[in-house]
């Protein structure tokens, strides 16, 4: 019996005109989203090849440039990807994210990005309320479900048959969508995937099902909760804006509210404050030199003495420098880590809604968005570890040839010179790839807060079991007459 109704409830959406144009609608949109990405994708990488060389050029011992590698699977959740930073800017003491975009055309940050589970969360979900929000209040109206229920069938089994119905109409619509767009971009694009990126996208499917399922739970338990099939979409419809778009807006304004943002201008401030104490140290004065001056010894001698206090007055000036650049560091860090605070308070709040915790889950599959930025910021930081070490080594072995020869502050009495360390004497020092190799970027695996990521798969299953379970019990209860 459980079967029968499946079929007829697939018969009953096949023959529906209305439904079979709104299915062609997806698809073409799908479509487009995959003719879209197909360039994109390829854009992003010639940039990403640009933008790589132009960093390998400019390597030094005080600064390397860590270039962004573009996702592949940005078709299935783009994430933001064109507003985050693309470059890390790595120094011993810090890393920092920079915009560096080469194409700006290529970036148009305020266009909505079609993507995967764009189309799902706002087009496939609405269709799938569309499909469930009469599945029991409209047929009761007309009088199918009492004549339905006359015959000896269960109510377990025609709620379970018209849910798996729904779910099983729209995977296939899910299927026929990926496979659309994994050729689109393997004909029209030349995109390679991996074996790896393919099991990402079945994690996606997965994971889409999961959120369509939940969906088309909601339709049908305002369908059982409401006997009038029209307040039953009313009520289905507020539903779904709560949780596509008002929810998420929400968080990101009690987002703002609970933890504001910090403000640049007291950063700056903050860098100054935390600087003063060793600029103070950093000047040379005549008074250094006049002991030495003064000594009742020949010039020769006074001469190899000031060229040894020099060595220590570049000592010094290297540990003080190094020292000030660390708690500048400090400062900016505290400013990041406020503002990754806010970030991870809004997403927080907003994985209240379904859609975002979807749009979020997918993103952390197919390291996208702020997904692959987290995966970057901890490679970044690895990297800045090994490159701190380098540099201080480098710095130390060569530090009174390289200062000797670089313009800064000094003071004289007579013929006799002391100078002051120059903030920047290494700048212009060279690093090529020989002294420090670069790792590429890593196959992304399993994502940073893997806790985060099971813990969201649970809780969007457990929304589709409490749905499925109010929805039983309310229609175990129901009343088929009109």
């Amino acid at each position: 019996m459980k079967r029968l109704i499946i079929l007829n409830t697939l018969r009953k959406y096949l023959l529906d005109l209305r439904l079979v144009i709104s299915l062609l609608v997806i698809i073409i949109l799908i479509s487009l989203s995959g003719l879209y990405y197909s360039n994109e994708i390829n854009q992003r990488q010639r940039i990403y090849y640009r933008l790589n060389a132009l960093a390998k050029e400019g390597y030094s011992i005080e600064s390397i440039e860590y270039v962004k590698k573009p996702s592949k699977l940005v078709f299935l959740s783009e994430g933001g990807e064109k507003g985050l930073p693309d470059v890390f800017r790595i120094t011993p003491f810090l890393v920092e994210e920079e915009y560096k975009k080469i194409d700006a055309l290529s970036y148009l940050k305020d266009i909505v990005q079609p993507d995967w589970t764009f189309i799902v969360g706002v087009f496939i979900s609405l269709l799938a309320l569309l499909l469930t929000y009469s599945e029991i209040s409209g047929e009761r109206e007309s009088g199918i479900l009492a004549l339905t229920l006359s015959n000896p069938v269960r109510k377990s089994d025609l709620l379970l048959g018209k849910y798996i119905s729904v779910v099983v109409f729209l995977s296939v619509l899910l299927v026929m969508g990926l496979l659309i767009d994994v050729l689109i971009l393997r004909v029209m694009g030349n995109v390679y995937l991996s074996v790896f990126d393919f099991y990402k996208i079945l994690i996606i499917f997965i994971l889409s099902v999961l959120f369509i399922s939940l969906i088309s739970l909601m339709g049908i338990f305002c369908s059982v909760l409401f006997k009038n099939s029209s307040i039953s979409l009313l009520f289905a419809l507020l539903i779904w804006i709560a949780f596509i778009f008002i929810i998420p807006n929400l968080s990101f304004i009690a987002g703002e509210y609970l933890k504001p943002s910090p403000s640049p201008i007291v950063q700056e401030e903050n860098i100054k404050d935390a600087r003063r104490p060793f600029s103070r140290q950093l000047s040379v004065s005549s008074l250094l030199l006049q002991p030495i001056v003064n000594k009742p010894i020949p010039d020769e001698q006074k001469q190899k003495l000031i060229e040894q206090f020099q060595k220590e007055i570049y000592e010094k000036h290297f540990s003080i420098q190094s020292k000030m650049l660390n708690a500048e560091a400090k400062v900016k860090r505290d400013f990041q880590n406020k503002i990754n605070e806010q970030i991870r308070l809004k997403f927080l709040l907003a994985k209240i809604s379904p859609f975002f915790l979807y749009q979020n889950l997918c993103q952390m599959t197919g390291s996208t968005g702020y997904a692959h930025q987290a995966l970057l910021q901890r490679l970044a930081e690895n990297i800045r570890e090994k490159f701190q070490h380098i540099a201080f080594d480098y710095k130390k072995q060569n530090l009174f040839e390289v200062a000797d020869k670089k313009q800064s502050s000094w003071v004289s009495i007579g013929n006799f010179v002391l100078k002051g360390l120059s903030p920047d004497a290494f700048s212009d020092i060279k690093l090529d790839e020989a002294q420090f190799k670069i790792p590429n970027e890593p196959e992304a695996g399993m994502p940073v807060n893997f806790g985060d990521y099971l813990w969201g798969i649970f809780y969007m299953i457990m929304l589709n079991i409490i749905f499925f379970l109010i929805s039983f019990v309310l229609f175990i209860r129901y009343d088929p007459r009109f």
